[in-house]
């Protein structure tokens, strides 16, 4: 039969017994497994700003010239009072910002209405990022009653978040949802003669209404009821991977203490790696014992016998090779002298492959002499 047709039958026959189910199904196939729920979003993709408006009329980033770390507060709070007092002097003023705290792992957003004094908080699902609190903060004081609803046409938001510069941008690659909605809002304000202006303005330079929406964001952690908003797509994929991650971790770990491997964890071990692969494909062969030696081939009936290849008498286990194995005596001598240095003696395989529960500095000073005797040794060709 010609090689061709024996391909495209090999071909026919894979592509039959692939599963055909679309993504869409996949996705949320796998969303149901992790427990993560989608809310359906019927926001458009494309921002409903028309090519001649220009969002930056709207956004200013632009605090004072030669502003730097080293600025003083007060220089910076003199600037603040003079702006506050002359370019936004007949303005209602908004102080918004965001907050996330990794150690509660929470996320919350809060707006100060300056001349009502009036404070409003939300704790956001844990999973939002601080940047989409920041700007969810900016959608909720564009839509608050306080500027929609009153006779004052002319509103500035102050916020001390760069999500400015992601509102300034009609075709984000982050949080489209969000900053697409504030687009539409400031659009429609706009249209009905109100002069919107969304402030950015330095962090923690004690400037009054700004540490009070701080304080109020920090404060929103501890609300119990959560504020449910619309899942940015990247928060969904991130959400996945952790959740699929997780899964993995728990799998692996419990297959790791049910089996007689060398590893019992999925702790991060950097020490272990090197440039050379095959160096690395060797450690990890004698971490799970799943090698080329002659025990594990005869134990999964490949060889004929389990015994050494040089000692005939003995059988050919990692233990075998590493410590005993006369043919690797001269090797054997430097790699222990080296390990005498950091009060090592007698060591096991799980020592010299793992470093056990050794400090990270000794870790990498063992490996590093592990590798040598088994690159010295080309023990790594037939492992």
């Amino acid at each position: 039969m010609p090689i061709k047709k024996l391909l495209n039958d090999s071909i026919e026959e894979c592509n039959q017994n692939i599963n055909k189910e679309n993504l869409v199904n996949r996705v949320m196939k796998t969303c149901s497994e992790l427990k993560i729920t989608i809310i359906t979003n019927v926001t458009s993709n494309i921002t409903q700003i028309p090519p001649w408006f220009n969002i930056y009329q709207n956004t200013e980033t632009n605090f004072m010239q030669n502003l730097t770390k080293d600025t003083s507060e007060e220089i910076i709070r003199i600037q603040f009072n003079m702006m506050d007092k002359t370019i936004y002097k007949d303005h209602k003023k908004i102080f918004t910002d965001g907050s996330k705290t990794e150690e509660a792992n929470s996320t919350s957003a809060a707006i100060f209405i300056k001349d009502k004094n009036i404070t409003t908080m939300w704790k956001l699902p844990k999973e939002t990022q601080v940047i989409e609190a920041e700007l969810f903060a900016i959608k909720e004081a564009l839509t608050h009653s306080y500027i929609t609803n009153n006779k004052i046409k002319n509103s500035v938001i102050y916020t001390d978040s760069k999500s400015v510069h992601s509102i300034q941008n009609t075709n984000p690659k982050k949080y489209k949802n969000i900053i697409f909605e504030i687009h539409s809002i400031i659009l429609s304000l706009m249209e009905n003669k109100h002069k919107i202006m969304i402030q950015w303005i330095p962090a923690h330079k004690n400037i009054k209404g700004n540490e009070i929406a701080d304080l109020a964001a920090k404060t929103a952690h501890n609300i119990n009821e959560t504020f449910n908003i619309t899942k940015d797509i990247s928060n969904v994929i991130k959400e996945i991977k952790n959740k699929s991650l997780k899964n993995w971790e728990e799998y692996l770990t419990n297959a790791l203490n049910t089996k007689n491997y060398y590893l019992k964890n999925t702790s991060p071990q950097p020490w272990t790696r090197s440039k050379n692969r095959k160096l690395d494909t060797c450690i990890t062969r004698i971490k799970t014992k799943h090698t080329r030696l002659k025990h594990h081939l005869h134990r999964i009936k490949i060889e004929t016998d389990p015994f050494c290849r040089w000692c005939l008498n003995q059988e050919e286990t990692v233990e075998h090779i590493f410590l005993h194995c006369p043919r690797f005596n001269s090797n054997r001598v430097v790699l222990l002298e080296a390990l005498k240095k950091i009060k090592i003696s007698n060591p096991n395989v799980k020592q010299l492959i793992t470093g056990e529960d050794l400090p990270e500095d000794q870790k990498y000073y063992i490996l590093r002499h592990t590798k040598i005797f088994l690159l010295k040794t080309k023990i790594i060709d037939i492992i």
